[in-house]
């Protein structure tokens, strides 16, 4: 077994925060083969480097930097061909793909299950050096940064009612007099004095007073 072989691990394997702004060599010829209707691979690219992060809305995320080859412990880095193509990659277990036309550009959405393998960059030298803006465009960007985020992100309390591919989404209970308890989802957002602050993501059953969209205070 290769150096490198013994550092892979399955994306389902871990937390967000092994990987949330890290560079990661994904396997993946699966997404290659989709990535070939738009970019001239190799028959020997084995996976990207890809720099994760945490879209607020939309949950752990990947973008592609440059396509590799990896055979054994060396690897070979080519860069994408299409430069009015971006592409970004969902990690969850039921994203849809698309692409879309914005300004000019083709956006690809693609869809990485958890039972890929990776190991972080970090493996293969200084790699890292090389991309730096990039890390910094897709945190900047992102708020990767945003204290409000990094308060609930940085939480292990919490990760028992977290969702683990949207970090920042959280299963509270409503209860009234009157009605039952039931279970919501609640997009973290705001830590103030008193309470938490979030927005309702899905329409309860029950007439609570409150609507999907709405912001509401919620504790662990």
């Amino acid at each position: 077994m290769s150096n490198v072989e013994r550092e892979f691990k399955l994306l389902s394997d871990v937390s967000f925060r092994e990987i949330s702004g890290e560079l990661l060599y994904i396997e993946c010829r699966d997404i290659l083969e989709k990535m070939s209707k738009t970019e001239e691979l190799r028959p020997t690219s084995t996976g990207l480097i890809v720099y994760a992060y945490i879209d607020h809305t939309e949950g752990l995320s990947c973008w592609p930097v440059v396509i590799a080859d990896l055979n054994e412990d060396t690897l070979q880095i080519f860069d994408l061909n299409k430069k009015d193509t971006q592409y970004i990659f969902r990690i969850n277990e039921g994203e849809k793909e698309h692409s879309e036309k914005i300004e000019g550009r083709t956006l690809c959405m693609h869809h990485i299950t958890p039972d890929h393998r990776f190991c972080n960059a970090k493996v293969f030298g200084k790699l890292g050096d090389e991309f730096k803006e990039y890390r910094e465009f897709i945190d900047k960007n992102y708020g990767m940064n945003n204290p409000e985020h990094l308060f609930f992100r940085n939480n292990i309390e919490w990760d028992q009612i977290r969702n683990k591919y949207w970090p920042d989404d959280f299963q509270v209970y409503l209860a009234a007099e009157g009605l039952g308890t039931e279970a919501v989802w609640v997009r973290a957002e705001y830590n103030t004095d008193v309470e938490f602050l979030g927005k309702l993501l899905n329409e309860p059953y029950q007439d609570f007073g409150m609507h999907q969209g709405d912001m509401i205070g919620f504790r662990n």
